[in-house]
């Protein structure tokens, strides 16, 4: 079974803005394991689009990742 790194989304944001640091932090995540993503922070990265090619190039960029479901904790 493969690990897997759930990445937030200011670490997304600051990747799509060219910050240094979270670029260098998400290769060193995909070097180690499955980058994973909720379906909220997909969720808060579309809607976040000014337009439909903002979208569209944010929707590749989040093929890169696994996505994951949140479900409530059963206590």
């Amino acid at each position: 079974m493969t690990d897997w790194v759930l990445v937030d989304t200011d670490v997304l944001i600051d990747v799509g803005r060219s910050v240094t640091e979270a670029i260098t932090c998400l290769q060193q995540i995909e070097q180690q394991a499955s980058p994973t993503i909720s379906v909220v922070t997909q969720m808060e990265l579309m809607i976040g689009c000014r337009d439909k090619a903002e979208l569209r190039t944010v929707e590749r960029f989040l093929q890169r990742f696994q996505s994951v479901k949140l479900r409530p904790s059963l206590m």
